[in-house]
């Protein structure tokens, strides 16, 4: 694991976890790469329950700090925590630009396949990762947005076009109360291929992988889109 930072067109300086592939024969190869946008109020080692799965299947994983969390900063300053509709807004209205930036670092690495790059998102980060599967289109192979809100439709400004190779993950009592029809609203403004799987529980977000660790191989089978 290796960390790493970048600066964004907007001078924020975002920081992440850079974890190159280490299976056995695919030594000095461009392998596939997987980027990991956590959900509001959290930060990139969260991811940890995930990144040992996609190193094992030969993915690179960029999991980064989105700006105002973890080591990420914002002119210097970061984000309460608290869960206000202000900081949410401004993060669904920028964080694009921290994706942005990411795509641009992993393109100047000699070891990586930009023909394979892929985003996976879990609450706000999957508000972010639709959002940015369509303002990167051409960019992005395949996207996993789990439990995404309607804000990846009222809080953006990307209609320019819509996401494809997006797989949408939700439970049926999610505590927000809306992840599952939310899915199916995006999955409407999506193009083919993609899929809708929901879960039977009230897990939200990174807590998926917990209480349906079968989630993990859901999301493995679809990044081989």
């Amino acid at each position: 694991m290796q960390e790493i930072s970048y600066t964004t067109a907007d001078k924020v300086t975002i920081y992440g976890s850079w974890i190159a592939s280490q299976v056995k024969g695919r030594a000095n190869t461009k392998s596939p790469v997987v980027i990991l946008l956590h959900d509001y109020g959290l930060d990139r080692r969260d991811w940890g329950i995930f990144i040992p799965d996609l190193v094992q299947q030969g993915y690179h994983v960029l999991a980064i700090d989105l700006r105002g969390h973890g080591k990420s900063t914002d002119g210097g300053k970061r984000l309460s925590g608290e869960y206000s509709p202000e900081t949410t807004s401004y993060l669904l209205q920028s964080g694009y630009l921290d994706v942005q930036a990411a795509l641009e670092w992993i393109k100047r690495r000699k070891d990586t396949n930009i023909k394979q790059i892929s985003l996976v998102g879990v609450g706000l980060g999957a508000d972010l990762t639709y959002s940015c599967a369509r303002k990167f289109r051409a960019a992005i192979t395949t996207s996993v947005a789990i439990s995404p809100s309607f804000s990846a439709l009222t809080e953006t400004k990307f209609t320019d076009s819509a996401p494809r190779a997006i797989l949408f993950c939700a439970s049926t009592g999610d505590a927000s109360g809306s992840s599952m029809l939310a899915v199916e609203s995006l999955a409407n403004f999506s193009d083919d291929p993609k899929k809708v799987v929901i879960y039977q529980s009230a897990a939200h977000g990174l807590a998926m992988f917990y209480k349906h660790p079968e989630i993990k191989q859901e999301i493995l089978a679809w990044l081989k889109h």
